[in-house]
Parts: structure tokens; sequence; C-alpha cells
């Protein structure tokens, strides 16, 4: 993705972004700005003493140069002919202009000055050339939604989410109970936003070697990510309050639920778990966790895949039963259902403690997806079962 400049329609002085220009009975003049340029009628003039006379239309200019939010620079161009500007009558012209608008409130340190020379077909005038901030690089975007997400500033309260919206660096994204999201990372990774989390996306760019750095903080919750391998040297880290957990593999968990544990389960690949005191490498099939002590705990196994009795396929009655063997070790299972096999669309997800979960409430619509995962006593999420798919139909 490739950031643009701003784009800017022609505005009234007075308008604001998403206001509305201010009824005005005789304006001392009429201020335009697009992409390149501020454009003031009647034009300014190319005498000092006329200039001073325009004070109403001057304090008109200075407003609308300061309500501009994406100026990033201004240029006060003269052009005239040779003989005026090696005399430095340009130059003094254009340096009024600019003083008369600092001592408006344009602030000196975006505006510079410029005497450039009359071309072919060119009359004497007075330009003032603008540049625009560049809008911020999306650094990822929403792909699927469930329930209410919301993004916006980590103080601010936030406005709901879309599908398809970019997302810029700095923004946070957060999910109460019944929420989740999936987003699609510029770099071509997955994050599995789940319920009742907060992430703040953080940087995303190559370094100096080429290579991909990713940054994510985790303020609570639980995020699961799909990291794309870009290879030895690049950088994928999730960071918490306690720990940085550093992708060296491709699918892993991260979950802080109170700012003070960070854990993380690791499914496919290798992950570094790095803190104050220490650092471990987490291998596919194991987690670890660290609390304020900042000593990463030694790798432990996370427990086995739970194997499904059924259904797998096919139509159901709305009165069967989701059925699964019991784990050793399990304390109790997290049942996951979706519309899709990714698990990003109308996402239900339920903690229950025996190997059976109804269906009878599920929307008879569409196929649903599920699996099943076991959690051991100590809050550590195991291996996900496989994904199977049924239909609902009538109850006998």
């Amino acid at each position: 993705m490739i950031a643009t400049s701003m784009v800017r329609v022609a505005i009234l002085v007075g308008v604001m972004a998403g206001g509305v220009a201010p009824a005005v009975a005789d304006p001392a003049c009429r201020v335009s700005i697009d992409e390149g340029a501020i454009r003031v009628d009647p034009p300014l003039p190319m005498d000092a003493a006329a200039l001073n006379a325009m004070g109403p239309c001057l304090d008109e200019l200075a407003r609308a140069i300061a309500a501009d939010r994406d100026l990033r620079s201004l240029i006060v161009n003269v052009r005239q002919s040779d003989a005026a500007r090696l005399a430095g009558d340009s130059t003094k012209l254009a340096e009024a202009v600019r003083t008369a608008l600092v001592t408006r409130g344009v602030a000196m340190e975006r505006t510079s000055v410029v005497a450039t020379a009359l071309r072919a077909g060119d009359t004497p005038g007075v330009t003032l050339l603008r540049t625009a901030r560049r809008a911020p690089r999306p650094v990822a975007s929403i792909l699927a939604l469930t329930g209410i997400v919301q993004v916006g500033d980590a103080d601010a309260e936030s406005p709901l989410a879309q599908v398809g919206q970019a997302l810029v660096a700095g923004k946070v994204v957060r999910t109460p109970v019944g929420g989740a999201a999936r987003l699609l990372l510029a770099d071509g990774s997955f994050i599995w936003v789940g319920q009742s989390t907060a992430v703040r996306l953080g940087a995303l760019y190559l370094n100096a070697d080429s290579k991909r750095v990713v940054k994510l903080e985790l303020m609570h919750g639980e995020v699961q990510t799909e990291a794309m391998h870009q290879g030895v040297g690049s950088v994928f880290d999730i960071v918490t309050r306690t720990a940085v957990a550093g992708v060296r593999g491709t699918r892993f968990r991260v979950a802080t639920t109170d700012g003070r544990v960070t854990r993380v389960e690791t499914v496919k690949g290798k992950v570094e778990l790095g803190a104050p005191k220490g650092k471990v490498d987490v291998p596919a099939g194991q987690g670890s966790q660290v609390d304020e002590s900042g000593l990463p705990e030694a790798p432990r196994a996370l427990l086995a895949a739970p194997k499904i009795a059924g259904p797998t396929h096919g139509t159901v009655a709305a009165d069967t039963a989701l059925v699964w063997a019991d784990v050793p070790g399990a304390a109790s299972y997290r049942l996951e259902l979706a519309k899709d096999a990714e698990f990003s669309s109308a996402v239900q997800q339920t903690n229950v403690t025996s190997t059976s979960a109804s269906i009878a409430a599920l929307d008879r619509s569409h196929r649903w997806f599920w699996r099943v995962t076991a959690v051991d006593a100590g809050g550590f999420v195991g291996m996900p079962s496989k994904v199977y798919a049924f239909a609902l139909g009538a109850t006998p």
C-alpha cells in the first residue's frame, strides 16, 4: 500500500473539516484551497502599500490557512521580471506577504519565500503554493466482524468499525463481550482479535535490510496470529505490560487478562517470549507465561487436540449435540462456531466443562463450522481440533 497525499476540494474561508461555510454578506475576499495552491480573489497586489490596505482580506486568508489541517508548508512565490528580481523587489514583496500572514497567526516555521522568473506567457503576480501532509499509511484492514467492534484512539470514545476499513498505526481495536474481528496486516499476516480485547496497532515497515518489522500492543484480552514467514532478520512482536512475544514461526496466541500475566501458546512454528529477566523459545505444541516478576516460565506441553465424535458433515437435526472425546488434564473446553472455516464471521466462542454442547439455538440458514480446544487448569489453551462443518435441518 502506498501513501498518497490528502486531496482537498475547494473550500470557502471558515469551512472546517465536516463543517459548513458561514454566511458572509460581503466578504473582503474569497479564499479557496486545493491540492497545490491557495487562491485569493481578488489577487494579492504587487505593491507593499496596497498589500497593507488589504487588512480584512489578509485576516480571512490567515484564518483559512490556520484552519487547513492538512497543510504541511506554504511558499509565497512572487513572479516578476528579471530586473525586479535582481533588484530584490520580488523577495521584499514575498517577505512582506509572509510577515503579514505570520503576524496574523500563521506559523512561521511552515512558511518560506521564493522569487521566480517570468516564463513565456506569464504575468507578474503573487502565488501561494501549498504542500499537504501525507495521509498515514494503512497498516491493516478489517476482513470480518462479529458483534460490536470499535476502532479509535486510546483515550477517546471509539466509533463502530466496518468491514474493509483501513487501519493506521496508533489506532486501538476494541471488542466487548461477544465481539471479534479478523484483521489483515499489510505484510499479509492475519490477526484474530478475541472478545473482551483491546489491541493497539503499532509499526509496520521494512528495515534497512528490507526485512519486515511488525509491532502490536496487546492491552488486554487475547489475539491469535498467523504471521507470514519473512525470513531471518524479520521482526513480528506483540507487546504487553510484562513481555514481548516475538514470532519465529507462523501461528500462535497471546493473552493477558489483567495486564500482569502474559501467556503464549504456539500452535505452529516458534515464538520467543522475552521479559526483563530473560527469554525462552516456545516451540509448537508448547506454552509459557511471565508475570510481573519478569521471569518467563519454562515451556510446558499444551493439551492435545480433542478428537471430534460428531457431527462431522451433512445435515443434522437441531436436537443433535456436538460431541468430542475427553482430553486428559482438561479443566474445560473452548468451543468455537462460525460461518466460515477461518472463524472470522459470526463467531461464537464459549467455554464448557462437559464434552458435548447443544446446537438448538443456532441459525439454520447456513452451514456452521466448529472446533474444540482443551484448556488446562492453568488457563493454557491447547491444540485445536480439526474443523468440521454441518447444516441444520428440522427437528424430528
